[in-house]
């Protein structure tokens, strides 16, 4: 999440409809550009000890989107399952697998609602897929399914933003650069970002404003739940789960109030 405002903006965006996962190609690119920590793909194979006579260890990736976290597991020779609830993504991430020719499963499903009919050994909501749940039954329906996917000695691991009070409060008057005009990645794009929280629902309604050099500037709609540290943690466990490790960032730093995430790595409470 960017940290520093700049200029006033228009807000009225922020109303819209959500559309940030309707073009997957742009949002492909944004994130390319925002880049991600090398250290990600290898904190979750990590978690798993290397397979028993030769057999991939199974991984299912809920909210996998285009396929770049899954494709990555995929490279440190783990079997990974894909879902997401978003067509074109997937056509891309599909598309991504035939290029490499990797071999993955991906479901067109909904994360409060899926079935497969297999159990997993690593169980991942990661890349802040939490927020996408907005309410407190949207999590309940997904840890339900999670639970019912979970290899006996199977682990669920969450990855969220850490939620900075600071920024929350500043409102839709302020504009974050989110990728900079010129950016070596991708000289022709930039990215601002303004947002709205309302407290009582604990949700932020953000807006990404996308120029791509000198073609219309498209606005990227979506709306995130932000779900706090205590919270989390005491939900997870009423719904079943023993937090096994609380990490804050993916080179296993203790989480505290200063880390960026929120990493949780939980097995069921039966187990």
């Amino acid at each position: 999440m960017p940290t520093t405002p700049s200029t006033t903006a228009n807000t009225t965006a922020n109303t819209s409809a959500d559309n940030l996962y309707a073009n997957a190609r742009l949002y492909d690119r944004i994130c390319l550009a925002l880049g991600t920590d090398e250290a990600e793909p290898d904190f979750y194979a990590n978690l798993l000890p290397p397979p028993a006579g030769g057999t991939a260890q199974q991984v299912l990736e809920l909210g996998c989107g285009s396929g770049r976290l899954a494709l990555q597991l995929a490279a440190r020779g783990l079997q990974v399952t894909g879902i997401d609830n978003a067509a074109a993504m997937l056509d891309l991430a599909r598309e991504k697998a035939a290029l490499q020719r990797t071999s993955m499963d991906w479901h067109l499903q909904d994360l409060r609602q899926f079935t497969l009919n297999q159990r997993f050994a690593l169980v991942l909501l990661p890349s802040n897929n939490l927020g996408h749940l907005h309410s407190l039954a949207d999590l309940q329906a997904c840890l339900r399914c999670v639970q019912n996917h979970l290899a006996a000695d199977g682990l669920l691991v969450i990855d969220y933003f850490n939620p900075s009070l600071v920024k929350l409060a500043l409102g839709p008057g302020q504009v974050f650069q989110l990728v900079a005009p010129g950016q070596a990645a991708d000289p022709t794009l930039a990215v601002t970002e303004t947002s709205a929280y309302d407290p009582a629902t604990q949700t932020s309604a953000v807006c990404w404003q996308v120029h791509s050099g000198r073609r219309p500037v498209v606005q990227l709609n979506f709306k995130l739940r932000i779900w706090y540290p205590q919270e989390l943690d005491a939900l997870l466990q009423l719904s079943g789960l023993t937090i096994v490790a609380k990490f804050g960032n993916y080179q296993r730093q203790p989480f505290d109030a200063q880390t960026p995430r929120q990493l949780l790595v939980c097995a069921s409470a039966q187990r």
